[in-house]
């Protein structure tokens, strides 16, 4: 979670920046299919999933007490929105949201997807929802 306080530091740095004429700090969000990948601020790496990724890598949904417990700490970890992550696991926020608060438990289906955005985050994160549906004739 940020920090208010240097949130609103920063805010006001910027500001005298304009006030001054300086060059205010560039940030850049990269997302590619609608997933954060990177942000970077005058050019600056300052997250990378890819970087999120080897910390997630040492992730285990088993060593947290509940899935909404791994559930919050892994959006966190790979920078992500619960909006992102509803529609990564292919769910709608408000049902992500009552598993990541703990009114709700994921069904073992989704509990293997969460070990596999854990163990092959490459290809968890690059398939789109309409991609992961499998229609049986």
């Amino acid at each position: 979670m940020s920090d208010p306080g240097k949130s609103a530091k920063k805010s006001l740095k910027e500001a005298l920046a304009i006030v001054r004429g300086e060059e205010i700090p560039k940030s850049e969000t990269v997302m590619k299919d609608g997933v954060i990948v990177e942000v970077r601020n005058n050019g600056e790496r300052v997250f990378s999933l890819r970087e999120a990724f080897k910390t997630a890598r040492v992730l285990s949904v088993n060593a947290y007490d509940s899935p909404a417990q791994f559930l919050k700490t892994y959006r966190e970890i790979v920078g992500q929105t619960q909006e992102t992550m509803a529609r990564l696991y292919g769910t709608d926020v408000s049902t992500y949201r009552n598993w990541e608060q703990g009114h709700r438990s994921p069904n073992s289906a989704v509990r293997q997807l969460m070990a596999l955005s854990v163990f092959e985050p490459a290809a968890f994160f690059r398939m789109a929802k309409a991609e992961r549906e499998l229609v049986l004739a």
